[in-house]
């Protein structure tokens, strides 16, 4: 066959088979298509993208990005968390993203919080930032505040390694976790949440979610003074990794026992990157209420509620 003919064979196939995946009401066959045809022929070639979320929000991206590939075929990432996200924020609510990535919680959480609210999105890295910051443009918002450093328990400068192309959301300070692939990309300024976020965004935050792979005891640290005055309703997501923990010689509990020091309980959601929660449509999980040591990827969800599932 000849190139050009494939190229434009390819043209027609991505959008329709993209369309099957994400918007055809039927299951039947989805996780087939996407494992034979999606995963081993699309992603290989890096393509361009405009879509949208499920909230109608506008992102551009590339599917060479596993987690950016997610949002063009599904609209979402983390059902799971964007489901619990989106109904745990009302308007006026504060909402601060450390790790925001391209933006997707950022802007289904500027669409929630509205007007009367806000957000803070803070990304670590330069590139990922500019495209965050383009798509904070392409959909007009005017109540989010982007943030280029990397939130820790003090001010400084470290080395930030950019993760390999089909993983950006891999990118930590931390080259013991980096993934392979990893690149030096920048030296990159640090500070802790209580200097980045004013006054007033800590006093009205009603959720803070933390995914920066590696990170996060650092991140924690740098919030602990600041837990017993904000909102007796905030709750902190945070992202478990264990084996990332463990190559810093931290573990679980050294994140966890922050929060229930300050009276919050913890409650465990997976973290959830394979395609098949998202097509087969499988309802959302709820936070239930962790009672036993963590041992696989965790969104784990810090509240001051007392439950079994929140």
């Amino acid at each position: 066959m000849l190139p050009g003919l494939k190229k434009s064979i390819r043209g027609i196939a991505f959008p329709l088979i993209r369309g099957y995946t994400r918007y055809s009401p039927w299951r039947w066959g989805k996780v087939t298509v996407f494992r034979r045809i999606i995963e081993p022929y699309l992603f290989i070639r890096p393509r361009e993208f405009t879509a949208r979320t499920i909230e109608g929000m506008k992102v551009t991206g590339n599917n060479r990005d596993f987690i950016q590939s997610w949002i063009y075929f599904f609209g979402l990432t983390e059902p799971n968390l964007t489901h619990w996200l989106r109904h745990s924020l009302r308007p006026g609510d504060t909402f601060v993203d450390v790790g925001a990535h391209t933006g997707v919680h950022t802007l289904m959480a500027s669409k929630v919080v509205g007007s009367s609210g806000g957000v803070v999105a803070i990304e670590a890295s330069p590139s990922t930032y500019a495209s965050l910051q383009r798509n904070l443009a392409l959909n007009r918002v005017g109540n989010v505040r982007a943030v280029n450093i990397a939130a820790s328990d003090q001010r400084g400068i470290l080395k930030f390694y950019r993760g390999p192309n089909q993983d950006l959301g891999s990118s930590t300070i931390y080259p013991e976790v980096a993934r392979v692939g990893s690149q030096l990309e920048a030296e990159i300024e640090t500070a802790p949440l209580t200097e980045i976020l004013s006054a007033s965004e800590l006093a009205r935050a009603r959720v803070i979610k933390i995914d920066v792979e590696g990170a996060e005891d650092a991140v924690v640290r740098g919030l602990a003074p600041a837990l017993n005055t904000c909102r007796e309703d905030l709750e902190v997501v945070v992202e478990i990794i264990p084996k990332f923990l463990s190559v810093l010689n931290k573990m679980a509990e050294d994140v966890i026992s922050v929060f229930t020091d300050s009276g919050f309980n913890a409650y465990g959601l997976p973290a959830e990157y394979r395609p098949e929660p998202f097509l087969s449509r499988q309802p959302a999980l709820r936070p239930a209420r962790i009672r036993q040591a963590i041992s696989c990827d965790t969104n784990v969800i810090l509240s001051r509620r007392d439950a079994e599932e929140l």
